[in-house]
Parts: C-alpha cells; structure tokens; sequence
C-alpha cells in the first residue's frame, strides 16, 4: 500500500491533530481507525470483520456522492454507507 499523502488531502491537516472522518477519506489513502459508528449493531459487525480502533484501512472508491464506500482493511474488502462512515473517526498513519 502507498502510504503517500496525496495534495488534494493536504487541506485535511489541522495542525498536528489530522483527524477527520472516514466518510472523508480519499480514495487511495491509508488511514487509521480512530473510533467507531455509535450504532450498536454495526459496531459489532465491524468488530467480528476485525475493523477496530488502530487498525489501518483505505476507501478504495466511492459511490455517487452521498452512497457508498468500497473499504480495505487488509485483504477484507467492503462496502460501507457514508452515514455510516460519518461516524467513524481518522487519523493520518505517522510515518
């Protein structure tokens, strides 16, 4: 995985606390997970799938805007709403 920032995301800095949520991630960069949906039921089904705070993952496209999400996490890939990515909070990987 390219771990390279690409200029279009470099607006997204906010000092040294880069952080943001998943549902703004660009295609193609590699973050870490920062925190959870609040709902219930999809924070389980994203822990049994090994989606957890600290694990690294990546938005590999999106759907029209306002749809869905296509995310790796490692080899698992997934699709994901964007509300419900709304919930789910970033970082930058520090290198």
């Amino acid at each position: 995985m390219n771990l390279a920032l690409p200029a279009a995301a470099l607006d997204w800095r906010h000092g040294s606390a880069w952080l943001t949520t998943l549902a703004q991630a660009p295609p193609g960069v590699v973050v870490v997970l920062r925190s959870l949906p609040a709902d219930p039921a999809l924070r389980e089904r994203l822990r049994a799938m090994g989606v957890k705070p600290g694990v690294a993952l990546q938005v590999v496209r999106r759907g029209f805007p306002g749809g869905l999400l296509q995310v790796r996490v490692g080899l698992l890939e997934f699709m994901l709403r964007r509300h419900d990515a709304l919930g789910m909070e970033i970082g930058l990987i520090s290198s």
